[in-house]
């Protein structure tokens, strides 16, 4: 159970590194955005919480308390990265899918990157089981 939060925390500190995530074009019709937008990187880090979470427990979350119960045995510092991330995230509204089977997922087939966790309340912003973050342009 150490080593879990252990390599939580260590996963948490390397997407919180400037300069970690690179933005590339991810298709035609969405882009990754630029991580220097403090709430692309707070839904960063809930997607790698909610990821290890589920890695873990087989399952996806089934709220934010659960998320909020995953960091309560790291160090403060990362600790309050954390909950600091997952407060951004529900402020900003964000609609979440919990409870996810990860081996239906696999079984199935179904990439990290093109599972939808998260979805801003807008829907041009989604959160993938990757943890990564894509928005979809908005036209006029």
């Amino acid at each position: 159970m150490t080593r879990f939060f252990v390599a939580c925390v260590c996963i948490i500190a390397f997407f919180l590194c400037d300069g970690c995530r690179k933005t590339t074009p991810a298709d035609s019709e969405s882009t990754l955005t630029n991580p220097a937008d403090a709430e692309e990187v707070a839904l960063q880090v809930v997607g790698n919480l909610y990821g290890f979470y589920a890695t873990y427990h087989k399952k996806g979350p089934t709220g934010w308390e659960d998320l909020k119960a995953q960091v309560t045995d790291v160090g403060e510092k990362a600790k309050k990265e954390a909950l600091d991330a997952i407060a951004v995230v529900q402020a900003a509204g964000y609609k979440m899918k919990w409870g996810v089977d990860l081996p239906l997922m696999t079984k199935e087939g179904i990439k990290p990157d093109d599972y939808v966790i998260g979805e801003s309340p807008d829907g041009r912003r989604k959160l993938m089981f990757s943890g990564n973050v894509k928005t979809t342009k908005v036209e006029e």
